[in-house]
């Protein structure tokens, strides 16, 4: 990953977490990289942060709808 890449990455997780504080972080890690290999072959990366952002949360919310009520 490139340095820039990687700087992107950090950042999300960072917002991601700020987010989403109770999500446990090797859930968060792993939607983080199912994202980023879902654009691995994308030619443009310029908007990939914000595209990848977007993607885990939905995710994130996805996972929590369909989560059994307690």
């Amino acid at each position: 990953m490139e340095p820039a890449d990687r700087q992107a990455r950090d950042g999300i997780a960072r917002r991601l977490r700020d987010r989403f504080p109770d999500l446990a972080s090797d859930v968060l890690e792993r939607h983080l990289e199912d994202a980023y290999r879902h654009y691995d072959d994308a030619q443009v990366r310029h908007f990939l942060p914000i595209l990848i952002e977007r993607e885990v949360v939905d995710r994130v919310r996805g996972s929590a709808d369909s989560a059994p009520a307690l």
